[in-house]
């Protein structure tokens, strides 16, 4: 197997092809690896070159450098998994820091940052059995302990989780108590939301609201055979999905009983364009961002926000409440809007660039971007019928209700605060592009 790999990725690498050597080494290194000290060696090797070729000027360099010197040296594998951890190499990262462990067994700090990068690439079965298989270190109230009780959640084990929460909200570290009330909050959330939702592991909404706190408006009903499970992989954003969804967020703002005076429309062109749409839909005046008054604020996508108004919108209000359309649900974001329609790893807006194919020849190519004004493509929207018959309004409006009884663990019923993070992934699994 090895062999092959490395042969693989010496061939990418002579064809100047650096991306395709990392590809190639990601997919052939993931944890559980069965590669000896010289087989992780040449990926060290071959990694490095990746990184020089590719203009990395970090600590990722010297840390391959060194772990590829010695790669029977649980401390040069922890350095070097946890600089692949922070370059966004997650996969890769288990698969050095699960031989690490095997050099060390039972070592505190390497089964941490193993759950660490197991979480990163929601595996959540594989770092909560990282970390069962090694009960002595998380027996006393320590972040063992708390990683433990979040990727029980993570895998559906809502009892499992509460059962370890007690001892870490009540001990001396204050730090650590605020950080088992996120898991504390979730399990809470949980206990309201299977009085009417399932839980299971398709139940991609009713995780949504237990992990994120927030509401999903809108689960694809592509792929479900495949494993998608609600999710989108690659998606082209429709304009009647943007018009379906306006529906949506107003069954919700029905079942909460909110009624908002005005949508707030922030300064990118997808979000003056969707919210645009929305105060038409609503009958409610549009105004522009930032404003104090209690409203709508219509986000097309809160990643594509600029940093001012990213930073502006992060804050809960008095009777504010935030819509973000689109969401990728294969990163983790430092919050999360209230009310999130889709969750999708790649995204194009239905106004944007996109790929078309066609139906006499089925060959693709690349439709331009709609440069139209923002009004003319928002009154496109406006004027459509919705079409959410794929979609279970019943068990969106109980999942509100429910929601509203968790009060202040509740993102939309919150009025003050920073909005909490939005986690990657969930106990349902979906397919995705590695």
């Amino acid at each position: 197997m090895s062999d092959e790999l490395f042969h693989r990725v010496r061939e990418a690498l002579d064809q100047d092809d650096p991306h395709g050597a990392l590809r190639a080494l990601r997919s052939g290194t993931r944890y559980p690896s069965d590669f000896d000290a010289d087989s992780w060696g040449i990926v060290f090797e071959h990694l490095l070159e990746i990184a020089t070729t590719l203009g990395d000027q970090g600590p990722l360099g010297p840390a391959l450098q060194a772990a590829g010197d010695t790669p029977e040296d649980p401390q040069a594998l922890y350095d070097a998994g946890y600089h692949l951890i922070e370059v966004g190499l997650p996969d890769l990262a288990a698969g050095v820091l699960g031989f690490a462990l095997d050099l060390r067994p039972g070592d505190r700090a390497i089964v941490t940052e193993l759950c660490c990068a197991l979480e990163d690439d929601m595996r959540f079965p594989d770092a909560r059995a990282a970390l069962e298989a090694f009960p002595e270190l998380w027996q006393e109230p320590n972040m063992a302990r708390y990683l433990l009780a979040f990727h029980r959640l993570m895998t559906a084990d809502i009892d499992g989780a509460r059962d370890l929460l007690d001892s870490l909200i009540k001990g001396d570290d204050e730090e650590m108590a605020d950080t088992a009330r996120q898991v504390q909050d979730m399990v809470s959330r949980a206990d309201f939301a299977r009085e009417v939702s399932p839980l299971g592991v398709e139940d991609l909404r009713g995780w949504h609201f237990v992990v994120n706190g927030a509401v999903l408006l809108h689960e694809s009903p592509h792929g479900r055979d495949a494993g998608m499970n609600g999710r989108y992989a690659w998606v082209q954003d429709q304009e009647v999905l943007c018009r379906s969804a306006i529906d949506l967020v107003d069954t919700a703002l029905q079942a909460l009983g909110m009624s908002m005076p005005r949508v707030y429309l922030l300064p990118d062109r997808d979000s003056q364009i969707l919210g645009t749409a929305a105060a038409a839909v609503l009958g409610l005046p549009a105004e522009p961002w930032p404003g104090d008054g209690a409203g709508l604020i219509v986000a097309y996508d809160i990643a594509a926000l600029d940093e001012d108004t990213w930073r502006e919108v992060a804050e809960h209000r008095p009777g504010q409440l935030l819509w973000g359309h689109a969401s990728q649900w294969t990163t983790r974001h430092p919050y999360c809007a209230d009310l999130v329609t889709f969750l999708y790893q790649e995204n194009t807006p239905p106004w944007g660039a996109r790929l078309i194919v066609d139906s006499e020849t089925r060959k693709s190519d690349k439709a331009p971007a709609d440069d139209a004004p923002v009004e003319v493509i928002a009154r496109r929207i406006a004027a459509l019928d919705a079409d959410n018959s794929e979609q279970d309004i019943d068990a969106l409006r109980a999942l509100v209700a429910a929601g509203a009884g968790s009060m202040g663990r509740f993102a939309p019923l919150r009025d003050a605060g920073r909005r909490r993070r939005q986690w990657c992934g969930s106990p349902v699994h979906s397919g995705r592009f590695v």
